[in-house]
């Protein structure tokens, strides 16, 4: 998360938005697999490896423990209970006794997947290896959680679950960037913040209202996205140029741009474009002349951000 510096009140530039997987510390999890064990050997479930539909990469999360994939695979399909019961025996099986002391890092891509099918897989690790599972990170598509919420809701994980998509959230902040002292969301500002959240405007982390025109989670890579105070007070955000409405009243002057990067959007760029500006001017001898002119308000990225931003 980080903030942009705003001369006075006006538009906030455009941020081009750039999705990608998730940033993962790469190391080798070192273990091996001792046959006779108790647990499948690779022979047992190499039909399943070459599906996919399970990934033991490699990879180390920010604690060091293991990462285990779940890649979207149309082999889902067919894939039964069973099928992934074996997979989790034999892959929770390689890694060191150290590694898995510190549990497992899931990661479940769930587009182009239904629900049933995701749920077969959260079910799985609910049964044949919770105390194994730090965290489990579910890769959506823009409106997968909304319409599964329900269903969610109504089965229990011991292990905590989190969603993951292409996503940001965007809004102003009275708070200057040097005495912020920065959440691991945005959302955990309780205090001076206006920002939307999807298609959700929130003041201070608390919901105002759903449904505001622009919605963060569906833009596409390359969206130019903008934010201007008006002179009345009021919050307006634009997608490709194009005002979406008020989004908040009374947003007093002074604040600061502030970007959440979560899920898979990767990167912003601030973008400087002339911006419509009515004033009073002096033209050809004739004071009080009413003038609109394009005028370009720069900005630029503070240097105090949340950890794992870098600044190019």
């Amino acid at each position: 998360m980080t903030s942009i510096n705003p001369e006075g009140n006006g538009y906030f530039g455009g941020l081009v938005l750039a999705y990608g997987f998730p940033v993962i510390k790469k190391a080798l999890v070192v273990g091996k697999h001792v046959p006779g064990a108790g647990g499948p050997r690779a022979s047992d479930v190499l039909p399943l490896l070459d599906d996919k539909l399970a990934i033991l990469s490699g990879g180390r999360d920010k604690r060091g423990g293991a990462i285990l994939t779940f890649p979207a695979s149309p082999k889902r399909e067919t894939a039964r209970p069973d099928d992934y019961r074996r997979l989790l025996q034999y892959l929770t099986s390689i890694p060191s006794e150290e590694i898995r002391e510190l549990r497992f890092s899931v990661i479940v891509d769930t587009r182009g997947s239904t629900w049933p099918q995701v749920k077969i897989i959260l079910k799985a690790l609910q049964e044949h290896c919770a105390a194994l599972i730090h965290c489990a990170y579910i890769i959506k598509p823009g409106n997968f959680w909304q319409k599964q919420r329900t269903s969610l809701a109504s089965h229990k994980y011991t292990f905590e679950l989190e969603k993951r998509s292409k996503k940001i959230r965007a809004g102003v902040t009275l708070i200057r960037p040097e005495e912020l002292d920065f959440p691991s969301t945005l959302t955990d500002i309780d205090y001076d913040t206006w920002m939307l959240s999807g298609s959700s405007l929130m003041r201070d982390g608390e919901l105002i209202r759903n449904g505001y025109p622009c919605d963060l989670d569906s833009l596409p890579v390359g969206t130019r996205l903008g934010m201007a105070r008006h002179e009345e007070g009021s919050l307006h955000y634009y997608v490709n140029g194009r005002d979406q409405g008020p989004a908040f009243s009374y947003v007093p002057p002074g604040v600061y741009a502030i970007i959440d990067l979560y899920g898979q959007c990767a990167q912003v760029s601030l973008i400087h474009n002339p911006v419509p500006r009515q004033g009073i001017s002096v033209l050809k001898g004739r004071p009080g002349y009413d003038l609109t002119m394009d005028v370009v308000i720069p900005h630029t990225f503070s240097t105090c951000c949340g950890p794992g931003i870098i600044l190019k």
